[in-house]
């Protein structure tokens, strides 16, 4: 398996530079072959995007050495194309959403109770932020069974390197000065996956969405955004088993 495989990562792949892919993964598969690895029986890997360049890579070397190549959709991964502007996106959906989402930011502009929506960006606060994202998402009983200390720490370690690197999107939505929502994502090549959301009211989560797109669409010119759950018919992440059998 990949690192990361199946819970933590949604989205997985090499790490390897286009030009230097096919050559990889023979190189891989060459070693396996040897007489070091003789013990193997399958390279299973999950969570693949199905557009990736590693799959067909995988399948021709596989194919030409006579091993079974098998690939299947794993789960669903719809996505959206985001507009250049919050106001498009708004009139490409449905009119009793667009409603909804409309009443729901005005409610919050006009409420007394104070609303503020910001993007964590000071990483001397990223701990005690990270901290607070996981109270938010231990009000799930499956996800606080899910929190342990060592996927606290990688969650953690991933997130500072993501904001050194200018990638991380770590957002709340506070209402009377409380968190009552947040949304962890990353921000990488104008692609932006939905990774993990909580929150206090399920309202409030359309709020935090509803900025979400207007910040990325208008503001960083953020195409495409990735959801992991999806239905049947939507676009799947992909798992591929290659074997010696």
């Amino acid at each position: 398996m990949l690192l990361g495989s199946i819970e933590i990562s949604d989205y997985l792949d090499l790490i390897v530079r286009p030009a230097d892919l096919s050559r990889f993964v023979t190189g891989l598969l060459d070693f396996l072959a040897s007489r070091v690895t003789s013990g193997w029986r399958a390279l299973d890997w999950y969570n693949l995007p199905e557009a990736s360049p590693t799959l067909p890579a995988l399948e021709a070397d596989a194919s030409a050495r006579g091993w079974t190549f098998t690939r299947e959709v794993y789960q669903p991964a719809p996505y959206i194309p985001l507009p250049a502007d919050f106001e498009t996106y708004l009139a490409g959906i449905d009119k009793k959403q667009r409603h909804e989402i409309r009443r729901k930011m005005r409610r919050a502009a006009e409420s007394e109770i104070p609303v503020r929506w910001y993007l964590v960006e000071d990483e001397s606060a990223l701990e005690s932020e990270m901290e607070a994202f996981f109270a938010l998402m231990s009000q799930d009983p499956a996800k606080e069974e899910f929190l342990t200390e060592p996927m606290r720490r990688q969650m953690l370690a991933a997130a500072r390197t993501a904001l050194r690197g200018g990638w991380l999107w770590l957002a709340f939505l506070e209402v009377g000065g409380k968190k009552a929502a947040g949304a962890f994502n990353f921000d990488y090549g104008n692609i932006f996956p939905r990774l993990g959301s909580a929150g206090v009211y399920a309202s409030v989560g359309l709020q935090t969405w509803t900025k979400r797109v207007r910040l990325h669409a208008r503001e960083r010119g953020i195409q495409v955004s990735v959801w992991r759950e999806g239905s049947e018919g939507d676009e799947g992440e992909g798992n591929s088993v290659i074997g010696n059998w």
